[in-house]
């Protein structure tokens, strides 16, 4: 299994602190699809990545003006803000499922990223124990593929019946 961390907020550009001595390991497919997102026409990016005309803009801009073999940032400090994640289990992706929206999901998603760095997380399987940020798998909702994770209450805040 291995995870890959997708920024939630914002990437920046940093190319003093770490010398990067390699080029990216899956550069050429990431060329490849660097390539055809450039090709979409903006309004098509806008509905690939279905966010707003802000967020849009600002990648639209990226990918016009990215060049994958200079000025490279190493992605551990690329990325700040809060995390969310992908599980890229033999070659497959498959996305990380939280079914309430907002700032405490994505706070769960990234303790759920840390979690897995805590237990060496091997498989998908190991996931189902996550039990932290009132957030827990809910076999009823999950299947084979795709695991659901609920809320069970609100941090701060009294539960109410």
């Amino acid at each position: 299994m291995r995870i890959i961390i997708s920024p939630a907020k914002k990437m920046r550009v940093d190319t003093d602190s770490f010398d990067c001595r390699e080029l990216p390991v899956f550069l050429d497919r990431t060329e490849t699809l660097m390539n055809w997102i450039k090709g979409l026409s903006y309004k098509e990016q806008k509905k690939l990545w279905v966010c707003s005309d802000k967020i849009a803009q600002e990648n639209a801009e990226r990918f016009a003006e990215m060049d994958l073999r200079k000025n490279l940032t190493p992605a551990i400090i690329a990325y700040d803000g809060i995390q969310c994640f992908i599980t890229c289990v033999f070659g497959e992706l498959e996305n990380g499922k939280v079914v309430q929206k907002g700032v405490y999901a994505k706070m769960a998603r990234g303790d759920m990223v840390r979690y897995m760095a805590e237990i060496g997380a091997t498989a998908p399987e190991q996931l189902k124990a996550y039990d932290r940020c009132c957030y827990h798998f809910d076999e009823s909702r999950s299947t084979d593929t795709e695991y659901v994770f609920v809320r069970t209450e609100i941090p701060g805040r009294q539960r109410h019946l």
